[in-house]
């Protein structure tokens, strides 16, 4: 892994050392934030308390994105994750994580709530040490990518660092089904585990785990399942595989060619992975 600062100033962030210094200096500035609406599965406006419910989007914005994306593609996207973390791996779309799940009875569901901005700058920093960064370009790369000392929701980046920060839980609960014959995926912050068996057995220990570990399991979308359920946005069932409801029903008059096409790519990509019926 990088030991060097300038190795990865100059040979990964394709900048400076005296650039990268002074963007730092003026984080802060780099910085926008907007609230952006929440929806439910169905595409629903969601609201709390007669008001509609939003998450607060912060994202680095100008040269410090640029760097964030060269961090991405040069050195994230080169790192090895766990083959259960899903969201934000290059090569693999919601519909293969979804895919993991088909064909199984039981499913239980889990998503953690204020996923990234739970993720603390430290938290940060030492995953990246246990990766194998020296101190000196973990340290860099955390300054990087965190704001106000935790992740934010609208970094390029911050889906991989909480991969790597929860990929130690990961472990975890891998470790708890481990001879259950139960599928585990996490797509970001949603948790799905499956099996041909009931799931109510483990479900209390997986809570346990996430608690243990500093983070919250979100109690309105933590439930059991026995019947069709959406995973990542897609309905699945025993048998099946189908885009979700709210998709099906949109009103194409109004969508121009491009939207159209790749609806009916993506619904072709979802139905095409469905098994035929024995």
């Amino acid at each position: 892994m990088i030991q060097s600062k300038r190795d990865l100033i100059f040979n990964y962030l394709h900048s400076s050392p005296k650039e990268v210094e002074a963007i730092l200096l003026e984080k802060k500035s780099y910085y926008k934030s907007f609230p952006k609406t929440k929806y439910d599965d169905d595409g629903n406006i969601r609201m709390k308390n007669g008001k509609k419910e939003v998450r607060h989007i912060t994202h680095a914005t100008g040269k410090l994105k640029i760097l964030q994306k060269n961090l991405l593609k040069n050195v994230f996207n080169q790192i090895p994750l766990l083959g259960c973390i899903k969201g934000g791996v290059k090569g693999i779309s919601s519909i293969a994580n979804a895919r993991e799940h088909q064909g199984k009875k039981y499913r239980f569901q889990t998503d953690i709530r204020n996923f990234f901005p739970s993720i603390s700058a430290n938290q940060s920093f030492e995953a990246l040490k246990k990766k194998g960064f020296s101190k000196q370009t973990a340290s860099l790369i955390t300054q990087l990518v965190t704001y106000e000392e935790a992740l934010t929701q609208g970094n390029p980046t911050s889906t991989f660092i909480a991969n790597l920060v929860f990929e130690n839980v990961d472990k975890q609960l891998l470790h708890l089904i481990y001879g259950h014959n139960i599928t585990y995926t996490r797509w970001v912050d949603d948790l799905t585990f499956s099996s041909s068996h009931p799931l109510q057995f483990v479900v209390s220990d997986i809570i346990q785990i996430i608690f243990r570990n500093g983070f919250k399991p979100h109690r309105k979308k933590t439930e059991c399942h026995n019947k069709r359920s959406k995973i990542t946005g897609i309905s699945v069932g025993n048998n099946s595989m189908r885009p979700k409801d709210s998709f099906l029903q949109v009103d194409e008059t109004n969508l121009n060619e491009n939207q159209i096409q790749g609806r009916k790519q993506y619904k072709e990509r979802v139905l095409g992975i469905t098994p035929a019926k024995k």
